[in-house]
């Protein structure tokens, strides 16, 4: 395996100064720093120096599943086994795996575990976390029918069973406070395809004071979301808004180190609840806005069919629509970081999705709606091909937003924000966004990955997803190394890891952006930071579960 580290100073788009190789792949027997890349060794280019980690890959589970057939999507660490568990979607199984018995770089599976053989029905396992004392783990798992209430099932340390309890439509995602009282589960609702049923999307919030095995239905506290909660600007979803409940699809759930408040992704309705866990109540919801792609910050590249890897600003608001999140605590402030993918409500009932070029006689751009262009501009955009496919005509865009007057579209929004932000936790207001930071990276460095999308294991279509939320950034994990405070940034499309230095939240450098080289390690989903407490060698970690590829991969940080 080649493991490829870039580096380039924060906001530059020129290369810096070349440094020595830090990065190495200790479980191949790799060699020390090599700037040409060849044989075995990673290739270190560019680096932020004040913001640098040295990366060591250190092994990597394999699950066998095909190429794309999620194999391994979400990871977690019990530092008192020594034990990872990853959702395997292939087998729909909880795969044990032995992260700290690694031997010559494989991790081994210790065992597979089928609900099904507890005589638990469930159609998929969607999400796993560990108790923060080790001794047990609680998986999501969703009804054969989403739309009916699943079920979150806890078993021990080495998987056996201790109870299963229903919770709401589509349990997604779930974690423990770090208090260890409370499971909290991301229940995301989604409708059935000819959305003729459409459930509530909802938090649960589970009381685990006890013995796992002694928990019941009691123990279960249903968060719906209801109509008074929705502020002014929250982008509705969906054909039918006079329903008596917002439809939400709460996507993940990220909670403050004092165990007071949790913090959740509400994807495509574009906005983040704050959710007050004693009192067991929705105290926020906050939309996100729009991201202007008329300003040179937040330009991106458009077009998958204009033959080049070009950026350019243009007449489009994004939605950042996030799905991971995750927060940490500075001088008493929590910040909160997501991941801004993007996502639509796309179902052979209804769809919001339509490219730019479809709607074109039905669109009037309106210069107040964009702080790059004058009315001029915009009209002559219009009149001299921006609905060709070369520009903006192929561009994934929702019918369904504000900046329309009736049929009439005075703005192209599409999906997601391309980037990560930060947020304050007090008052959910943004303090920062990394705009364009991630597409002009891999274009200046490693061009040849820009806006890829994955074809098979080893082909890769370059520019093939420009028109529909670029890299895609999926999650984001933060951790502490040296001192430091980092957030790793999974790409799901482009692949690898975007590695920022937030130990100034309002002030982030970008260090690093690591990635497989030989695509052994395809289509990061979940990822997992292990503190060096609590590492099998005292070296903070990351484990990265990738979902195409299924296979997870560790890296010793320093």
């Amino acid at each position: 395996m080649k493991l490829k580290s870039v580096y380039k100073m924060t906001g530059m788009l020129s290369l810096a100064a070349l440094l020595f190789s830090a990065v190495c792949d200790t479980a191949y027997g790799a060699g020390g720093g090599n700037p040409s890349g060849h044989s075995n060794t990673a290739e270190n280019a560019y680096q932020n120096s004040d913001a640098l980690l040295e990366i060591n890959h250190i092994a990597r589970y394999t699950s066998g599943a095909e190429f794309d057939e999620s194999g391994t999507e979400i990871v977690k660490y019990n530092y008192k086994n020594g034990y990872g568990y990853s959702v395997n979607g292939a087998e729909s199984s909880l795969d044990i795996i032995d992260v700290a018995g690694q031997n010559n770089g494989e991790i081994n599976l210790v065992k597979r575990i089928y609900l099904e053989d507890h005589g638990i029905e469930a159609g998929d396992l969607t999400s796993v976390t560990v108790h923060p004392k080790g001794k047990y783990v609680a998986v999501s798992a969703p009804a054969e029918d989403k739309t009916e209430k699943g079920k979150v099932v806890f078993l021990d340390a080495e998987g056996n069973l201790l109870n299963s309890l229903s919770v709401g439509s589509l349990p997604d995602m779930l974690t423990f406070t770090p208090d260890g009282e409370k499971l909290l589960v991301a229940n995301e609702g989604e409708p059935s395809d000819d959305y003729q049923i459409n459930p509530e999307g909802s938090i649960s919030i589970v009381d685990i004071t006890g013995n796992p095995k002694t928990l019941t239905a009691e123990s279960v506290s249903a968060l719906p979301f209801t109509k008074n909660m929705a502020p002014e600007d929250l982008r509705t979803v969906g054909p039918d808004a006079e329903k008596d409940y917002l439809n939400m699809e709460p996507e993940f759930i990220s909670i403050d180190s004092d165990s007071k408040y949790a913090y959740a992704t509400l994807q495509e309705s574009n906005a983040v609840a704050k959710i007050d866990i004693q009192n067991k109540k929705i105290v926020e919801i906050s939309s996100l806005g729009y991201k202007d792609h008329s300003v040179e910050r937040n330009s991106m590249d458009i077009s998958d069919q204009d033959g080049k890897n070009e950026m350019m600003t243009a007449p489009v608001l994004g939605l950042y629509q996030p799905d991971g999140i995750a927060a940490f605590e500075k001088n008493g402030e929590t910040y909160i970081l997501t991941a801004n993918e993007g996502d639509a409500q796309d179902y052979e009932g209804y769809s919001e999705e339509a490219r730019a070029g479809e709607i074109e006689g039905r669109v009037d751009l309106n210069a107040a709606n964009f702080a790059g262009y004058s009315q001029k501009e915009l009209d002559d955009m219009a009149e001299d091909g921006l609905f060709n496919d070369g520009n903006a005509g192929r561009l994934n865009i929702t019918e369904q937003h504000s900046f329309k007057d009736g049929d009439i579209h005075n703005a192209l929004v599409s999906f997601g924000g391309r980037s990560f932000s930060i947020l304050k936790g007090s008052d959910l207001s943004q303090l920062y966004d990394s705009g364009n930071e991630f597409e002009n990276i891999i274009q200046d460095e490693v061009p040849e990955r820009f806006n890829i999308d994955f074809a098979g294991p080893d082909e890769y279509i370059q520019d093939d997803r420009s028109d529909n939320k670029g890299p895609e950034p999926e999650s984001v994990e933060t951790g502490k190394v040296g001192g430091k405070t980092y957030a790793f940034i999974g790409l799901e499309r482009t692949g690898g890891i975007m590695i920022y230095d937030v130990t100034e939240p309002t002030a982030p450098e970008y260090a690093e952006y690591i990635y497989d080289e030989t695509n052994t390690d395809i289509s990061p989903e979940g990822i997992e930071f292990i503190n060096p407490q609590d590492s099998p060698d005292g070296k903070a970690r990351l484990m990265v579960a990738n979902e195409l590829s299924g296979t997870i991969s560790t890296y010793s940080l320093q």
